[in-house]
């Protein structure tokens, strides 16, 4: 199978990262429009490419497994971490964190979102 091209896989990244805000509750109104214009640009990349389709429903999958309660009960973790360490509550970089653990990328220093990137 192929590499997944880039600007698919960032455009998946920010739609698992309005996934895991929804599970803990926190799907702000401009998240779920960003999200909405993000599924948008998938179907017109994925009519170009089959094979990109297939690797991202093993993806989807894969999702479907995990554990709704285990993922916010790692949120309610690190909010409590957040709290001992006097840091502000970051549900956006949470979730981009999330993102990468499950996709297996290693951690991302600066946020990657639409509105952060050149």
């Amino acid at each position: 199978m192929s590499e997944i091209p880039a600007e698919i896989a960032h455009i998946e990244a920010r739609l698992l990262d309005a996934y895991f805000l929804h599970l803990i509750g926190l799907l702000d109104p401009e998240s779920a429009r960003q999200a909405e214009s993000h599924t948008g640009r998938l179907q017109l990349a994925f009519d170009a490419d089959r094979g990109t389709w297939d690797q991202l429903i093993e993806r989807r999958l894969a999702l479907t497994t995990l554990d709704v309660t285990t993922i916010r009960r790692a949120y309610e973790e690190q909010l409590a971490l957040d709290d001992e360490l006097g840091q502000p509550h970051d549900p956006h970089a949470w979730a981009r964190g999330m993102t990468d653990a499950f996709r297996g990328a290693p951690p991302q220093d600066e946020p990657t979102d639409d509105q952060g990137s050149a």
